[in-house]
């Protein structure tokens, strides 16, 4: 219609704005009325101020038709990276526009917006909000984390802090502004495989539902709930191909009786793991024969997404010294996924066994990067004899813990012969609930103890993942 007025119809009103007249308070890219705004002027004929472009209708659905197809999220500024690539001679025009609206030339180019959001709501005589104190703060940068590369050092565990509580946090009029609750991550892996996501609670409040959720060109794939989920989301990814991730807070303000304006600042800890590389053609072993054995550089909580999934970090933190050397297992237990025998000692037969991952009669070495450490040697059931030779890992009590669901009798302390233990944090897979336990096996000793020391809550602590090559 060429009117530089955009109106908003409600039961009993609505509201108006003026593109032309810049009277918006906030700016920037996560404003509405500036998102409007620039549009319009990169549109209208009406040039005053900073505004020189005059680009027709048509160019402009063109380019926002594409956006479809984008990878990414579709924001203000893939629009602009498209529309500087179809008018290379204009992006100076472009960068001057984007400046009357506090927006950065290019995403790179983005930063944390420090408009403080409760001065806005006073000076639209609202009451004042805590969503962070009394000053709530759009506080994400960059806005979009890019996350590249393969293994469990794509996006190593980190805090995502000042996610809000509340999708009313920041709003100067009853309307959500999803970025106060959401972090939002580009994922590009470099290899095939399964992408495994974890995001924990620092920090809670009663009112938060964390959430990780996957898209790709738009379309969501999966979420995982914290409270439903243990935080845990997997996920088969393609090398070449772009992901997005974001971690979002739902308020249960918005669907149960509380107050929105007084939700709570959050902290969540998030880790992305990406596929490695298949292994190809011949390994490398001992050079006195045998395999190898490690243990993860990085610590889980116990309900990391089962045996299979443990197999998949342990190709994930493979050390550097041990590069080429094939295929690792995880040497833990679980019913129905991997058991190492239902009889003790395998008396009279190795009887349930499934997918062991110790071989038979064998040396096992730990690489200590200079030089090779026998540890132990397993007898022709494909069980370690004790005491091992020497310690699993070079560090002693409290370094090495990690996860095996072997059986052991607290007291008088004895080993359950190889048989599985019902502290198995539900199979690896579950254990929010604090009394659900995992047996852990500790490096400092060379007994049974070195595999199974103690019980551990799944939820509660995190622990390493003992690897044996195949």
């Amino acid at each position: 219609m060429g009117s530089p007025l955009y109106v908003d119809t409600a039961a009993g009103g609505g509201f108006q704005l003026d593109l032309e007249s810049g009277s918006h308070t906030l700016r920037g890219y996560y404003s509405e009325a500036s998102i409007q705004s620039l549009l319009y002027d990169h549109y209208d004929a009406n040039n005053e101020g900073l505004d020189s472009l005059t680009i027709g209708f048509a160019e402009l659905y063109a380019i926002v038709r594409a956006l479809r197809n984008t990878d990414s999220i579709i924001w203000i500024h893939e629009f602009i990276a498209a529309l500087k690539a179809a008018r290379p001679g204009d992006s100076a025009a472009i960068d001057a526009l984007l400046s009357t609206e506090n927006i950065a030339a290019s995403e790179a180019a983005e930063s944390s917006v420090s408009a403080s959001v409760s001065s806005a709501y006073t000076s639209q005589g609202i009451r004042t909000h805590s969503c962070v104190g009394s000053d709530a703060r759009f506080l994400h940068s960059p806005p979009i984390v890019q996350v590249t590369g393969s293994g469990a050092d794509a996006f190593p565990e980190n805090i995502v802090t000042n996610l809000h509580g509340s999708q009313w946090c920041g709003m100067v009029a009853p309307a959500p502004n999803k970025l106060f609750g959401s972090a939002q991550f580009r994922v590009a892996p470099d290899h095939s495989g399964t992408m495994f996501i974890n995001l924990k609670r620092s920090a809670t409040t009663d009112n938060e539902r964390p959430r990780s959720r996957i898209f790709q060109r738009g379309v969501e794939l999966r979420h995982c709930d914290v409270s439903r989920d243990n935080g845990i989301c997997t996920q088969a990814v393609n090398a070449g191909e772009v992901y997005m991730v974001e971690v979002r807070l739902r308020d249960r303000c918005l669907f149960e009786s509380c107050d929105p304006f007084y939700s709570q600042l959050s902290t969540l800890t998030l880790r992305i793991d990406l596929p490695v590389a298949p292994h190809t053609g011949t390994a490398s072993y001992p050079a006195a024969g045998g395999r190898y054995l490690f243990t993860t550089g990085n610590r889980y909580a116990g309900m990391f997404g089962g045996v299979a999934r443990a197999d998949e970090l342990c190709m994930m933190n493979l050390p550097g010294s041990l590069a080429n050397t094939g295929d690792y297992k995880a040497l833990l237990v679980a019913p129905g996924q991997r058991t190492a025998t239902t009889s003790p000692d395998c008396a009279g037969g190795c009887a349930g066994r499934q997918d062991w991952a110790l071989g038979a009669t064998t040396d096992y070495y730990r690489n200590d990067v200079s030089s090779d450490v026998l540890v132990g040697t397993t007898n022709a059931d494909a069980l370690l004899t004790f005491p091992l030779a020497a310690r699993v890992d070079r560090f002693g009590l409290g370094f090495a813990e990690y996860w095996t669901g072997l059986h052991y009798e607290f007291s008088p302390r004895a080993f359950g012969g190889w048989t599985t233990s019902s502290y198995h944090c539900d199979g690896w897979t579950g254990g929010s609930n604090s009394s659900t336990r995992g047996t852990i096996g500790d490096a400092f000793y060379q007994d049974f103890q070195s595999l199974a020391r103690t019980g551990a809550t799944c939820s509660g602590n995190t622990h390493s993942l003992l690897c044996v090559q195949q």
